[in-house]
């Protein structure tokens, strides 16, 4: 997700002399509300600026020291320690200008017990048919209740680049596994987490719930909730005494799948011993 947090932001409201926690950012030059701000375009453009100066220096300290080692490699298994699960490998940016990505396939893994477990499963366990594509691009309509969200326009926008960089390498993207905004098929809950059954590759791009630890989907209407939450995906009950139990069908990919979610509050967990949770 980007510097700046898809998630709603409102002026401060007060209850009773005591401020609402969440305020809009301010302007650095002449400090009225961002949104509202005449200098957005300048913002945005210094703030691409100072991130791909930050992108630099990270290659220059993690990758600098090691370039001679990677000559010839075409992949990269990179295992982090604490604060370096924070990194964002795949957009660290070379001295020629080119990303990270660009020149390696990048896998990054919590340990290398982890690592040669997961290879274990893809040689036993992978079926000889590979799995399909799933998109989802800004879900609409968006409920309203218990928590009003408001529309992704650039999620949407997201989510056509990257259609067509997948049509670019010739990667069919079946359209009843495209979601995108208000069109047919509707992003709901139900129906994107049917369509990630048995996929391979998956992008994305929506509102991300930190209280519910959620993906939020397009509204039914029926009263029925939108979230999707990581134990809903996973299959396991949060209730007292059966914690972490397996309780339905969870999300099922194909084996060595790839998922990208591009939402707020997604790697904003508690770094532990096997990296970020939540």
């Amino acid at each position: 997700s980007s510097a700046t947090t898809r998630d709603d932001l409102s002026d401060s409201n007060t209850d009773q002399g005591t401020a609402a926690s969440v305020r809009k950012p301010r302007c650095r030059v002449c400090n009225c509300a961002v949104c509202e701000c005449a200098h957005l375009q300048e913002h945005a453009e210094a703030d691409l600026a100072s991130q791909t100066e930050l992108l630099q220096e990270m290659y220059r300290v993690l990758l600098k020291p090691i370039e001679a080692s990677l000559v010839g490699a075409s992949e990269l298994l990179i295992v982090p320690h604490q604060e370096l699960f924070n990194v964002p490998w795949a957009a660290l940016i070379d001295a020629d200008g080119r990303y990270l990505i660009e020149s390696f396939v990048i896998r990054v893994v919590p340990s290398l017990q982890v690592a040669a477990q997961t290879a274990r499963n893809v040689r036993q366990h992978c079926a000889v048919k590979p799995g399909h594509v799933v998109l989802v691009a800004n879900p609409l309509p968006l409920p309203k209740f218990p928590k009003e969200f408001r529309s992704l326009p650039q999620a949407a926008e997201e989510g056509r680049k990257i259609h067509d960089v997948l049509n670019k390498a010739e990667i069919e993207v079946n359209q009843q596994h495209y979601f995108r905004e208000a069109f047919n098929p509707k992003a709901t809950k139900s129906r994107v987490k049917e369509s990630l059954q048995g996929a391979i590759w998956a992008h994305i791009a929506c509102h991300g719930d930190l209280e519910t630890d959620s993906l939020i989907f397009a509204d039914t209407g029926d009263n029925l909730s939108s979230n999707l939450s990581m134990n809903e995906i996973q299959g396991t009950d949060t209730t007292e005494g059966l914690k972490g139990c397996k309780t339905g069908k969870g999300v099922q990919l194909s084996c060595g799948a790839t998922v990208v979610l591009s939402a707020c509050n997604t790697g904003r967990g508690e770094i532990k011993a096997e990296g970020v949770v939540g």
